[in-house]
């Protein structure tokens, strides 16, 4: 009976046409007007929470560079630093943490809705996370310096500029809390230095044995006689370390020589031992941090006397500063750069396989941290193009397009993808370098377009190491 009457009444309801299609008519205007309502404000909501991220991103980074550490280490900073950004919602609830090197700001606001208040939905509540990982809240870095050591940086006030760029960068990184950062500084030019007393007995070198010989010399006793010669100086040019260079030659003319009233024949003593200075392994180990059972490093001495190599003159290899590894210690890190000087010629390749044995936790250097637990940086700075590339090794030579090295080069290359693909990051500075070959080679090894810096002059280059210093602080690795 009751199934009867809901029947007959729904039958009644849908026979009378007299009202019933402005009351549907309103119910589905309402429910479109709910939705094109949800629609408005969901763009709204969109456009408000990725405001809020934006807003929070920047407040994170300016944080991560304060000096401020009361600032710092409090929530109400973090409030401010957004304020400051022109973040002018009136509602949120900024949070700022930091936990094992890992620094978190997280803030809500509140979204007032346009057409859901229609619907009773006045606002909605939004929030967002950065997050980043700093030195400065205990995140730890592992930089390592692979810094152009030639004779070309005595020009220009180059090797004193890089002095003082290095020694403020250092300045920069001391300044952070705690002994989280580590730096290592990797001088080259020809070839590379590391310390002899340390790594003498290490299995993965090979040293030369010291060499001595006894000579002789002819010692002549003169009359006051003779007349002198007439001399001038002349300007000529020559090319050093691929840079054109004047200089100048003595010319002399007439004169008469001065009276031989004796001679006697004297022997002295020669002999050179090695000082720390290594060559590079024959290929593929030129290019290969590991194997060093099957191919130790070949250590040189800086003077190879002719009675050995049967020349005809001593051969000299030019290396550098020594390697300092990765170390929390700024004094002897600033005492290294202070005792920076210029040799020899520019083989970019030796520099960067050591700066990638450097960061390496396994030998030659064990300072560094596993892959993985560390933010690992390489900053190669040069100031000029390859010029030296493998001859027979342990030996480099001029190149065969000389100046220009192009083996080397190829080599460069090699290596900057290969260091990258192992995980450190690359930042290049190319100082007071005309070639567009080298700039370019510069360009592709760093990580990012922004990591490569051109700097035409000192100034330049004390802005590049300064920019670089920054992002070490803030690290704006965001990893929401």
């Amino acid at each position: 009976m009751l199934n009867a009457i809901k029947s007959g009444l729904l039958k009644r309801f849908l026979n009378n046409t007299s009202g019933n299609f402005s009351l549907i008519a309103a119910l589905s205007l309402l429910g479109i007007a709910g939705i094109v309502g949800a629609a408005v404000d969901y763009a709204g909501l969109t456009t408000a929470k990725q405001e809020l991220q934006a807003q929070v991103d920047l407040g994170l980074l300016a944080l991560a560079r304060t000096e401020d550490d009361e600032q710092l280490d409090s929530s109400v900073g973090a409030a401010h630093v957004m304020t400051s950004n022109g973040y002018d919602w009136s509602y949120y609830k900024p949070s700022y943490t930091e936990n094992n090197g890992t620094l978190s700001l997280t803030a809500k606001a509140k979204y007032e809705t346009v057409m859901m208040s229609l619907l009773g939905v006045n606002s909605v509540e939004i929030s967002a996370t950065a997050k980043a990982v700093s030195p400065r809240a205990g995140g730890a870095l592992e930089l390592v310096l692979v810094l152009d050591q030639t004779n070309s940086m005595e020009a220009d006030g180059k090797m004193d500029g890089l002095k003082s760029a290095t020694s403020n960068l250092l300045d920069k990184l001391d300044a952070i809390p705690g002994d989280n950062v580590k730096i290592s500084i990797v001088p080259f030019s020809q070839y590379v230095a590391v310390d002899p007393d340390e790594f003498r007995d290490k299995s993965w070198i090979t040293v030369p044995a010291t060499q001595a010989a006894t000579r002789t010399k002819t010692v002549n006793t003169y009359a006051d006689d003779g007349s002198p010669s007439t001399c001038y100086q002349e300007d000529a040019t020559r090319i050093v370390d691929g840079f054109e260079e004047t200089y100048q030659i003595n010319h002399c003319s007439g004169g008469t020589p001065r009276t031989v009233l004796s001679s006697t024949t004297e022997t002295y003593e020669v002999s050179d031992e090695w000082i720390g200075c290594v060559g590079v392994r024959a290929a593929p180990f030129n290019k290969i941090d590991g194997a060093y059972n099957a191919s130790p490093i070949p250590g040189l001495l800086h003077r190879e006397l002719q009675e050995f190599t049967g020349k005809g003159w001593d051969s000299w290899n030019s290396c550098g500063h020594e390697i300092v590894a990765l170390t929390s210690n700024f004094t002897r890190l600033r005492t290294a750069v202070g005792n920076f000087w210029t040799t020899g010629n520019t083989y970019m390749p030796g520099g960067l396989m050591w700066g990638q044995r450097v960061l390496s936790p396994a030998e030659p250097f064990t300072e560094g941290a596993a892959i993985g637990d560390a933010r690992k940086v390489m900053v190669l700075m040069t100031d000029g193009k390859n010029t030296l590339e493998i001859n027979t090794p342990p030996y480099v030579k001029p190149g065969d397009d000389e100046p220009r090295a192009p083996g080397a080069d190829v080599d460069t290359a090699i290596m900057c993808e290969q260091i990258k693909a192992s995980g450190t990051q690359i930042y290049t500075i190319a100082l007071m370098v005309n070639d567009t070959d080298t700039q370019n080679l510069l360009r592709n090894c760093a990580s990012e377009n922004s990591y490569y810096h051109k700097a035409d002059d000192v100034a330049a280059l004390h802005k590049a190491f300064n920019n670089i210093g920054d992002g070490f602080i803030s690290n704006t690795r965001l990893t929401h």
